[in-house]
């Protein structure tokens, strides 16, 4: 500040300080203000605000990375993530509609169809925090959602509750859908033990309450996906770093399960690595019967041997779709092994795939197409640590 107060009044000088420019004495003091002005200016266009005034810039960091964002925890300004922003203001949001209209309970519901409605905010007039449990029948809910249409009933036969409030015996309730760009994302429904508690000026405010949820969730949602890439570009640089410090196999494979762990839920990791015709178990990380690492299998008969020969990877959502259980490795191998969902990429090049990582999770459709992706990104890293092993053992061997 001190600075910039010193350039302004050697400005005012320049201007106003009667100096004979026919001497050079003049001249002289006149280009010295002049290079006095703008060394001045120059520092303070380098210099942040901070400099200025003395105070920390809240944008300072102790690591210039850091400051980006890019390698630190993707968080909003109040230090929570997206997710956990988001379970709080949806928590706050649903206890001021359930108290503007003098509700006895209100919840949010998300999914984008009847079997995969999940209440995620709810809240009562009993002061408590209720369960937040889904029944199999979601009762009058499902009008909303297949209907895409508001609703209101003020008669509601005895007994009657809102999903997730079994506790809590209503006469009325209304409901409207969530939608953003025609996409039905849930419902959002207030319930009371009264009848005839609601009316249509009621269905209009929690339609127009519904418009501004809806656009708060895309915008947590495009906020959660950032924080998403972060965490995996963080988790890449990471993996890189602690593989080059690996001299074996099989601490670089641990290295990558405690890595790949932090994103992906699983029950079973696996590396495979080809030998001919055949393919072999070599490391297990997770469950490990009814196939243990060291077992040999065809490369004809399971999805692992699939994608080793095809060099190409394969999502199962589930392996016991159908009639048919799906073999990981060999047709005659044990199928009750309580494995559903299963991803496997090819570690080589384009030249052939050498070996093949494998997740496995207990839940049906436990893994997407963004989540392939992803396996496959952050595998590279692994697959070059294990050639540059695999060429030194040969070289030493």
């Amino acid at each position: 500040m001190l600075i910039l107060l010193g350039v302004i009044l050697l400005i005012i000088a320049g201007f106003f300080i009667p100096v004979p420019m026919q001497r050079w004495p003049g001249v002289l003091l006149k280009f010295l203000l002049l290079f006095t002005v703008l060394g001045g200016g120059y520092y303070l266009f380098t210099s942040s605000p901070s400099d200025w005034t003395g105070r920390k810039s809240g944008a300072e960091a102790p690591d210039a990375a850091d400051a980006t964002g890019l390698t630190g925890e993707a968080e909003p300004v109040s230090g929570q993530s997206y997710g956990e922003a988001f379970r709080v203001f949806s928590r706050e949001y649903v206890a001021l509609l359930r108290n503007a209209l003098v509700g006895s309970c209100a919840g949010i519901y998300l999914g984008r169809d009847p079997d995969q409605l999940d209440l995620v905010a709810a809240d009562d007039d009993e002061g408590g925090a209720p369960e937040m449990d889904m029944p199999e029948d979601i009762g009058f809910l499902e009008k909303i959602i297949t209907e895409k249409k508001a609703v209101l009933e003020n008669g509601l036969p005895e007994e009657s509750f809102l999903p997730g409030f079994e506790e809590i015996g209503i006469q009325s309730y209304v409901g409207v859908p969530l939608e953003f760009m025609s996409e039905t994302l849930g419902i959002l429904a207030v319930g009371s033990r009264a009848s005839g508690s609601f009316s249509e000026e009621d269905v209009h405010f929690l339609k127009q309450a519904a418009r501004v949820l809806a656009r708060v969730m895309t915008d947590y949602h495009r906020g959660l996906r950032w924080e998403k890439d972060q965490q995996i570009y963080r988790i890449h640089l990471e993996l890189e770093k602690d593989l080059r410090q690996t001299r074996d196999e099989e601490s670089a494979f641990l290295v990558f399960a405690e890595h790949i762990k932090k994103l992906f839920p699983f029950n079973r990791l696996t590396l495979s690595v080809r030998d001919g015709l055949e393919g072999e178990i070599h490391q297990v990380y997770g469950q490990m019967e009814p196939v243990p690492a060291g077992m040999r299998f065809p490369l004809d008969e399971g999805l692992t041997g699939w994608v080793m020969k095809r060099n190409s990877p394969l999502l199962v959502e589930d392996l016991e779709k159908g009639e048919y259980i799906r073999p990981r490795y060999m047709k005659n191998e044990k199928g009750r092994h309580g494995l559903h969902c299963f991803l496997g990429i090819p570690a080589g090049n384009t030249d052939g795939a050498w070996g093949c990582l494998s997740l496995e999770s207990a839940v049906p459709g436990q893994y997407a197409e963004k989540g392939k992706e992803i396996f496959i990104q952050l595998a590279s890293p692994l697959a070059s640590t294990l050639e540059r092993i695999y060429m030194k053992d040969r070289r030493i061997g």
